[in-house]
């Protein structure tokens, strides 16, 4: 069928099937790494902040704590310490504010919304609950801005208010702090199998295109013999004719 063919249609057919062979390698290689591309900008663009989220924001309510036991201490009298024990509290509750309005407009599965609504019930329950105990801490600044001492009985009644508010929110906080924690853990389980899938899918990429340049290897080179029969054989015969014609043999089909 091929000897039928012209020269110059054959070669242009050659070009046209090798183009197609790169092409459809080109695809397959396009497709493999769009899938890992996909993994991989999930991973940088949602997993990993997300979980940086959640750990600074697990830090800011140990701060904010810290700060609100070291003002219950009734030994902590001067109001300059005092004061920038409150700051450290407000501090950190505005930067967990911060972490968590990023953390509630990043995507997330059906399961870490659920347990993202729990953390901010138990959230909302310890602010109440601490909300309180700074409220005493405020009036007994207000006490020892009067001038009244750490002995009177008005002192000592709100530092041991306080001291039993501290105390209730406490359970507040553990509920709040446990929340986050399963939060941390679900976000760092699912960055762990989206990593596992990013790799699997760069094992499956590279296989892919090791298959396809193989294949495409025997395709261009099973074509490469047929074009050549299909260009030397008549060249062949052509040769054996005028060498038949230049013996004077001119009777030819």
């Amino acid at each position: 069928m091929l000897n039928n063919i012209r020269l110059g249609p054959k070669l242009v057919g050659g070009f046209v099937i090798v183009a197609l062979i790169g092409t459809a390698i080109g695809v397959v290689g396009y497709g493999s790494v769009s899938g890992l591309q996909r993994d991989v900008t999930e991973m940088a663009d949602t997993q990993l902040p997300s979980v940086n989220r959640l750990q600074a924001l697990r830090a800011c309510l140990y701060w904010s704590v810290a700060g609100e036991r070291t003002l219950v201490n009734g030994q902590i009298t001067d109001p300059q310490l005092r004061e920038d024990l409150h700051g450290v509290v407000s501090s950190a509750l505005k930067e967990a504010a911060e972490h968590m309005d990023a953390y509630g407009k990043a995507p997330r599965t059906a399961d870490e919304e659920k347990q993202w609504d729990d953390f901010l019930t138990q959230w909302d329950a310890w602010q109440a609950a601490q909300a309180k105990v700074i409220e005493t801490e405020r009036s007994r600044d207000r006490l020892v801005a009067t001038g009244v001492p750490p002995s009177d009985a008005r002192y000592q009644d709100l530092a041991a208010q306080s001291l039993k508010q501290s105390l209730a929110a406490r359970g507040d906080y553990v509920k709040c702090n446990d929340a986050v924690t399963a939060l941390v853990d679900a976000k760092v389980k699912l960055a762990g199998e989206r990593g596992a899938k990013a790799r699997a899918d760069g094992k499956r990429s590279m296989a892919v295109m090791l298959a396809a340049t193989v294949a495409a290897f025997l395709i261009a080179i099973a074509f490469g013999i047929v074009l050549a029969r299909g260009i030397t054989v008549p060249m062949a015969m052509m040769a054996t004719a005028a060498a038949r014609i230049s013996e004077g043999d001119i009777d030819q089909n």
